[in-house]
């Protein structure tokens, strides 16, 4: 077994066991029959500064956050089907995962934040050649432990730059003041969404109709620990390794990346760090283009997605859309 898990199964021994309860989507195997564990921290910090530092860890870690509190409360955390980077290329478990539902919630004890983090596997599934009979139990237990001890580690190396963790975290929402018309694209829709977290979508659409969404969120937290680059790269990359629960969901068929550039910015550019994914996607039985571009800015993410049948002509208004976005976008934080 690698030292990472090794490491993680002795720490949990340290943490409070626990169980949970979730529920389980339908199964190819059948629906997992236990009833979850949890595992319980407790750390010296601010509540603003754990839920904060959460959201960052959950990103990192690939899981898609449907809700989270601004301070004590529970997170929504939506079931993943992808194993967790660290262990991906190991031979204890095969190439079907379980699926795993996350319960994470906070709450005050003394001066200190007490954090709960359980974790139920949903399916069962066959157990891989020389590996454990019960996958379940191993990957519920790695689930709630990376999470769990990841909290103080994160909070370490902040302290070690600097930033006191007792000290809060305000939430801003970073407003959009977007321009009406960006290149052969007018402004069509708008979506402020009430999470600040969430940000805002604008759509934008040519007069045929083709359209690409621009997002301006806070995305994950850029610091010490994780730079520009470290962001863009850490939720590009999650993108890409969600693929297979974007097509369980019936999204699309089929994605698969073709190009993946890691674009420069000049000089006096506004933003630190980029990314565009080339993607060919088969969705409702026809090939599409599709275009991921996401951009680190001071205190926000910007990403640009657009999706349409392959065409030069579609392909250069984007791309000219895309240049001219980043020259005039202009945001303000509330």
């Amino acid at each position: 077994m690698i030292s990472r898990l090794r490491s993680l199964l002795c720490a949990a021994a340290l943490l409070t066991a626990g169980h949970l309860s979730a529920q389980t989507p339908g199964c190819r195997h059948g629906e997992a029959d236990d009833s979850g564990m949890a595992v319980s921290v407790a750390v010296l910090a601010h509540p603003t500064r754990v839920a904060a530092t959460l959201d960052s860890l959950l990103q990192v870690q690939g899981y898609a956050i449907g809700g989270s509190p601004e301070g004590l409360g529970r997170w929504n955390v939506q079931p993943r089907f992808t194993w967790l980077r660290e262990v991906e290329e190991e031979d204890w478990h095969g190439d079907e995962h379980p699926g795993v539902q996350l319960s994470v919630e906070t709450e005050a004890r003394g001066d200190s934040t007490a954090v709960e983090v359980g974790a139920r596997v949903l399916c069962k599934v066959p157990p891989a050649k020389g590996g454990p009979d019960d996958i379940g139990t191993m990957v519920e237990l790695l689930s709630a432990s990376m999470l769990a001890t990841g909290l103080p580690e994160a909070l370490d190396s902040l302290r070690a730059a600097g930033v006191d963790p007792l000290t809060p975290v305000a939430r801003e929402r970073e407003t959009v003041h977007a321009p009406e018309a960006v290149g052969k694209f007018r402004m069509v829709g708008r979506q402020d969404y009430p999470d600040p977290r969430l940000g805002s979508n604008v759509r934008y659409a040519r007069d045929d109709g083709r359209y690409v969404d621009i997002y301006v969120y806070p995305g994950m937290r850029v610091d010490s620990a994780c730079d520009a680059a470290c962001a863009v790269n850490t939720e590009a990359d999650g993108f890409v390794a969600g693929f297979p629960e974007l097509v369980r969901a019936g999204h699309f068929e089929e994605a698969t990346v073709v190009r993946d550039e890691r674009p420069q910015p000049g000089a006096g550019a506004p933003w630190a760090y980029g990314r565009h994914l080339t993607l060919k996607m088969r969705r409702e039985g026809q090939v599409v283009d599709s275009h991921y571009y996401l951009y680190a800015f001071p205190g926000f993410l910007l990403k640009v997605r657009a999706t349409f049948p392959p065409s030069s002509d579609t392909l250069r208004d984007v791309t000219a859309f895309v240049d001219e976005l980043l020259r005039t976008l202009m945001t303000r934080s509330e």
